[in-house]
This record gives C-alpha cells, sequence and structure tokens, in this order.
C-alpha cells in the first residue's frame, strides 16, 4: 500500500486474512483489519476505514494489547 497500488494491497492483505482466520490468529487478524483501514483511508474511503479500525480495536483490546490498541485509536 506505501507505493500506492491499493487494489493490489487489498488483494495481499485478503490472502492473508483467509490465512490468520484459518489457523485462529487474531493478533494477526486484528493487524490485518488495521491495515485495511489504513488502505481505505488512503482512498478516501472513510466508513469502511472506520469499521475496519473498530474491528482492529476491538480484537487488540479483547487480546490484552494495549499498546496496538492505542496505535489503532491514533490512525
Amino acid at each position: 500500500y506505501r507505493i500506492g497500488d491499493y487494489e493490489k494491497a487489498l488483494d495481499y492483505v485478503r490472502q492473508a486474512q483467509k490465512i490468520s482466520e484459518a489457523h485462529n490468529l487474531q493478533k494477526h487478524l486484528a493487524y490485518i483489519a488495521q491495515l485495511m483501514g489504513r488502505i481505505y483511508r488512503k482512498q478516501k474511503k472513510l466508513d469502511e476505514a472506520l469499521q475496519e479500525y473498530k474491528q482492529a480495536l476491538e480484537t487488540y483490546l479483547q487480546l490484552g494489547y494495549v499498546r496496538e490498541a492505542s496505535e489503532t485509536h491514533s490512525n
């Protein structure tokens, strides 16, 4: 996403999401949601970004990852 190819970035993130879901990797799923939020924000899709950030925040808080939750709040 950092080079600006947001559609390709979303494709890669969705692939990672499927793998993380298959292995119940909750922290990774939270990071993926946060990353998707960043991508949507760059695309000016603010409603979608907010939804992803909320999902990431909820998961991080459930897992007790305060630093990651704080970072998500700042996004």
